[in-house]
C-alpha cells in the first residue's frame, strides 16, 4: 500500500533500498497483493508477474455512506490524517483563490493532528484572510465528521503522493463530489466515476476553480445525480466483493504449495 514513498523525504535512499532489499524480500514470497493499480505498477518493476496481483483496497463505505449535504451547497470538505502528502496548504491556497472570486464558499477541514497542527493551519488560515471561510475540526469522531460531511457538498483533496487513497472513495460513499490532484490513483477514480475533477499540482488555480464553478453552476437536479452516481461507484470498494478476492487467492497459493 503505497510503499513509502508518501513523501519525498530522503528518496533517494528510498529508491536504492525499494530496489535492492525490497526487491529481495518480495520476491520470496508465493504472492505480493498490491492495493491499487498504482501499487501494482510501482511493484512490477521489481517482481515478476506471476507473483504479483493487485486486490484493490476495501473501504468501509457504510461509515459516512449517503451522508453528504442533501442539497447543493457551495462548501467543501477535506477529512483524513493531517500529514503533509496531503496537501493541506496548497488546497488552503486554492481555496482562497476561489474565495476571492466566490466569497460564498466554505471549506471545513477535519481529521487527525499528524505533520499539520490545528495551531498551524489556523495561522495559515489566518495569513490567507480567511477567517469565517474556513472550518478546522481536529481529531473529530466519525459521528462528528458524518455532522460536517451532512453541510457539504464537495470533497477536496490535494494529495502529492497515494498509493490508493480511501478518503475519497469514502466521500464519495457519503454523495461528495471529488475534487482531487492529478496523480494517478485519483486520476483513475475520476475517470472510471465521470465524476468531479482534477487539480494540477503547482499550476495556477484558475482552471480548476473554473472546472469547480462550473460544476456547481449546473445545479441541484445534476448535483442530485452526481450524488447518486457517486454512491452507486463506491460499492465496488465495499468490503465483502474485496474479502472474497483475497479468499480465492489464498486458496489458489494454498493448490500451489
Amino acid at each position: 500500500h503505497g510503499g513509502f514513498f508518501h513523501t519525498r523525504f530522503a528518496s533517494r535512499a528510498k529508491l536504492a533500498y525499494f530496489n535492492t532489499v525490497t526487491r529481495l524480500s518480495a520476491n520470496a514470497y508465493s504472492q505480493v497483493v498490491a492495493t491499487s493499480a498504482n501499487d501494482g505498477q510501482l511493484f512490477g518493476q521489481i517482481m515478476g508477474q506471476d507473483k504479483l496481483k493487485v486486490i484493490e483496497n476495501g473501504v468501509d463505505i457504510e461509515k459516512y455512506a449517503n451522508q453528504g449535504a442533501p442539497a447543493l451547497q457551495p462548501s467543501l470538505i477535506y477529512f483524513g490524517r493531517w500529514s503533509i502528502n496531503k496537501g493541506l496548504l496548497p488546497a488552503l491556497e486554492l481555496f482562497a483563490a476561489l474565495h476571492r472570486q466566490h466569497p460564498e464558499w466554505r471549506f471545513t477541514i477535519a481529521g487527525r493532528e499528524y505533520d499539520h497542527t490545528a495551531a498551524e493551519l489556523q495561522q495559515k488560515i489566518d495569513s490567507l484572510g480567511l477567517q469565517g471561510a474556513v472550518q478546522l475540526a481536529p481529531n473529530p469522531s466519525d459521528e462528528e465528521i458524518r455532522q460536517l460531511i451532512n453541510q457539504s457538498s464537495y470533497f477536496l483533496c490535494l494529495s502529492r503522493h497515494e498509493g490508493f487513497g480511501i478518503a475519497p472513495i469514502e466521500a464519495m460513499s457519503a454523495g461528495l463530489t471529488p475534487i482531487l490532484s492529478d496523480i494517478p490513483p485519483f486520476r483513475r477514480l475520476v475517470d472510471e466515476s465521470g465524476q468531479g475533477c482534477l487539480a494540477t499540482l503547482d499550476a495556477a488555480p484558475a482552471a480548476t476553480i473554473d472546472a469547480l464553478v462550473q460544476l456547481h453552476a449546473q445545479g441541484a437536479e445534476a448535483y442530485q445525480a452526481r450524488r447518486a452516481t457517486a454512491m452507486a461507484f463506491a460499492q465496488r470498494y465495499a468490503w465483502p466483493q474485496v474479502a472474497d478476492r483475497y479468499l480465492e487467492l489464498y486458496k489458489q497459493v494454498g493448490r500451489r504449495s
